[in-house]
């Protein structure tokens, strides 16, 4: 919980709303308190799981990132960053060491992820970090209020 105020500062705003598919602007308080309250009972089912990313040079939340339905060796993967930090591989180091995490630890051997197409960036870290485009897809998911196009990307291990 002492990073509520923290994820409402850095999320609370059109360009990251407009980017994913789950985070509404605007974002309050409350939201980011029933969000966080919501990690513990998530992995426990394996419905997902939330890692913040910290800068490393003073541990300071910049974003997060998460395992999504990870129950059957496979799971999907999703990150947000805060604008600022946008464009400094905090993405790419994050997803890398989510993926490394869960191939290890939980025998997750099938990564999928998607992105909307009006955010290429995403793609750019996914095809970094070696996941393959495999389809596009338009579809209306999470918290969108219409259909948007989406790149679908895979990495089998």
């Amino acid at each position: 919980m002492d990073d509520a105020r923290r994820v409402v500062t850095l999320v609370n705003t059109p360009l990251i709303a407009n980017m994913t598919a789950n985070i509404p602007f605007p974002y309050s308080l409350h939201m980011a308190e029933d969000w966080i309250s919501s990690h513990h009972r998530a992995w426990l089912t394996s419905e997902y799981g939330v890692f913040a990313i910290e800068q490393k040079s003073d541990g300071l939340v910049i974003g997060a990132c998460s395992l999504m339905s990870f129950a059957k060796h496979e799971a999907e993967v999703g990150y947000w960053i805060g604008t600022e930090y946008w464009g400094r591989g905090a993405a790419t180091e994050a997803v890398r060491e989510i993926l490394t995490f869960a191939h290890q630890s939980l025998s997750i051997e099938c990564f999928r992820a998607r992105h909307l197409v009006v955010n290429p960036a995403s793609g750019r870290v996914l095809e970094k970090l070696g996941f393959n485009h495999t389809s596009d897809s338009y579809e209306q998911i999470g918290l969108m209020t219409h259909p948007q196009w989406m790149k679908v990307y895979e990495l089998i291990y």
